[in-house]
């Protein structure tokens, strides 16, 4: 299991933060159901009690099999206080990040279970840093001396590949994530209203009398336009906070964007200059629920309606003839989109360079062993 590591040789702590995040990746369904089901908090409380309760059975076990191997931590040096506390600089730099984006606690299922599984990422790093935990039973039981840590040895080719290709996706992952974020809060003048950006987070879909698409993008705070045939027209942006935008068309071709998260609603022309911001009423909330429930339907009677929104969001079209899909992502935006498919890339891309240092610590058992 990962370059000869096997499950007998993994550490007991190691094993244990396999459990959790198994667990975590169970609650994103269950928890979308929860969502569609009874709503946003009910799907949260769900995902923070099943990591709470995960975290603690992990705590619990990892010192029961302390007290039976007789463990006893030896200080971790110099470097690996260092390399803890870059640690937590990170992770307490990406928080801020989220926190400033979207206001905790966030109730999006889709994000959620994303943030504790990077939660147990980072915890787990900072303990093997201070050499509390181990990846390695025999080095949880023997720990190497810390000045062996700067021991360079060489990787294979193909560890060297994998390890380039981790980068390569952790990259993507930080582009499509925080570059999508930074996009949203700072609305940067050099993307233009000509610049297409990807669906990320699509959440409605809005038409004009000349059959023109509308698409709020709730990711980046942002609404594209585009025409019957799904060619990108232009797009512009949202003072929505990062949070759900809600599409209809008013009278007189009017586009009407309900920002859920600053409790306006903004009302466009069809080129995309403001008319008007108002606080949203208790009877326009109303109307805008009604409104949700029915479908998006052309003057030719054909509607449209949003697939696949979380992964690889797109437009299809219905009518007598079938269905056709009219607005999705090019492809190569895709592997830049944000909230999703960057959160799984960086994932990917950590769980790889973390197999990479396995393989690394096991030439150094091998050199000392030789």
């Amino acid at each position: 299991m990962g370059y000869g590591l096997t499950w007998r040789e993994m550490s007991y702590d190691f094993k244990l933060m396999y459990i959790y995040f198994v667990g975590i990746i169970v609650t994103f369904p269950v928890g979308m159901v929860l969502f569609m089901d009874y709503g946003q908090a009910v799907s949260a409380v769900f995902d923070i009690s099943v990591a709470g309760i995960l975290a603690t059975v992990v705590v619990l076990l990892s010192r029961r099999h302390r007290r039976l191997v007789d463990w006893r931590w030896r200080r971790p040096g110099r470097r690996g206080m260092l390399a803890a506390l870059a640690i937590v600089a990170a992770v307490a730099a990406f928080f801020a990040l989220v926190a400033l984006l979207f206001p905790l606690p966030i109730w999006r299922p889709p994000l959620l279970p994303f943030l504790l599984f990077g939660v147990g990422i980072g915890v787990f790093s900072v303990l093997k840093a201070l050499g509390i935990v181990a990846i390695r039973e025999v080095e949880l039981l023997d720990p190497p001396d810390p000045s062996l840590a700067a021991v360079k040895t060489p990787l294979s080719r193909r560890a060297w590949a994998l390890k380039l290709s981790a980068c390569a996706l952790l990259l993507l992952g930080c582009v499509g994530w925080f570059g999508g974020a930074l996009t949203s809060l700072l609305k940067p003048a050099w993307i233009s209203s000509e610049t297409q950006l990807p669906l990320g987070d699509l959440e409605s879909v809005a038409l004009d009398s000349q059959g023109r698409i509308y698409c709020g993008l709730a990711f980046y705070s942002r609404i594209q336009v585009y025409d019957e045939q799904g060619r990108f027209l232009r797009g512009w942006w949202v003072d929505g906070g990062g949070g759900m935008l809600r599409l209809h068309m008013a009278e007189g071709d009017r586009l009407e964007v309900e920002a859920a998260r600053k409790n306006r609603v903004f009302t466009f022309d069809l080129n995309g200059s403001l008319i008007e911001s108002n606080q949203q009423t208790e009877t326009q909330r109303k109307v805008s629920d009604r409104l949700d429930q029915l479908p998006v339907t052309d003057a030719r009677g054909r509607t449209y309606a949003i697939r696949n929104r979380f992964f690889w969001p797109h437009v299809v079209r219905e009518d007598q003839a079938g269905r056709t899909t009219v607005v999705s992502t090019p492809w190569y935006l895709w592997p830049i989109m944000g909230p999703l498919p960057a959160w799984i890339f960086f994932a990917i891309g950590l769980v790889t360079l973390g197999l990479t240092s396995v393989r690394r610590q096991q030439l150094i058992a091998r050199g000392r062993r030789a």
